[in-house]
C-alpha cells in the first residue's frame, strides 16, 4: 500500500512539475525537498506519510523511471533539473534546493550514493556551474549547496 502511495505521489508530482503553473511548481518543489530531507533522517522524528517508508525509498523513487538511462517516461530529478533553467529566480532556487536534498547522502551508509550520480546524468551540471556566478547571492548559495552534495560522489566530482 505504501509503495502504491509513493508511486502515486511521484506521478502527481511529475504532472505538477510539467504543468508550468509557477505556484504549483514551486509548491511541489518545496514539498519534494522537504520529503527528501526527511527521508535522509534515519532516526525518529520523521512526521509525514513517508515515515513508514525506508529512508532511501523516497529518493530512489525520485530517480527511478529515468527517460535517458532507463528508457522510462521520465524521473522527478529529470523534471527538476529542467526547472533549474526556468528563468524565474525563485523556481531555480527551489529546483536547486530539491536537487541538493535528493543528492544528500545518509552519512551512515553508502547505499544511497547513486542518487547524486542520477542527478549528474541529467546534464544539469553546466547550469549549476553557471548559477554559481549568478548576481543573486541566494541563487549562488543554493548552487553551492547542490554542488557540495553532488561532489560527495566521486564520478560527479570529476
Amino acid at each position: 500500500m505504501l509503495q502504491q502511495q509513493l508511486r502515486d505521489y511521484i506521478q502527481k508530482s511529475l504532472g505538477i512539475l510539467s504543468s508550468g503553473e509557477p505556484l504549483a511548481v514551486r509548491a511541489a518543489l518545496s514539498e519534494l525537498s522537504l520529503l527528501a530531507l526527511e527521508s535522509t533522517i534515519t532516526d525518529s522524528g520523521r512526521s509525514s506519510w513517508l515515515s513508514a517508508v525506508h529512508p532511501i525509498a523516497f529518493r530512489k523513487a525520485c530517480i527511478s523511471n529515468a527517460a535517458r538511462s532507463a528508457k522510462g517516461s521520465g524521473s522527478v530529478v529529470e523534471a527538476v533539473a529542467r526547472l533549474v533553467d526556468d528563468g524565474e529566480e525563485e523556481t531555480a532556487m527551489l529546483a536547486l534546493q530539491c536537487l541538493e536534498a535528493i543528492a544528500t547522502a545518509d552519512p551512515s551508509t553508502d547505499a544511497d550514493n547513486h542518487h547524486a550520480l542520477a542527478i549528474c546524468s541529467t546534464h544539469v551540471i553546466p547550469s549549476i556551474v553557471r548559477l554559481l556566478r549568478s548576481p543573486s547571492e541566494a541563487v549562488r548559495t543554493r548552487a553551492a549547496g547542490v554542488t557540495a552534495a553532488l561532489v560527495e560522489n566521486a564520478h560527479c566530482a570529476k
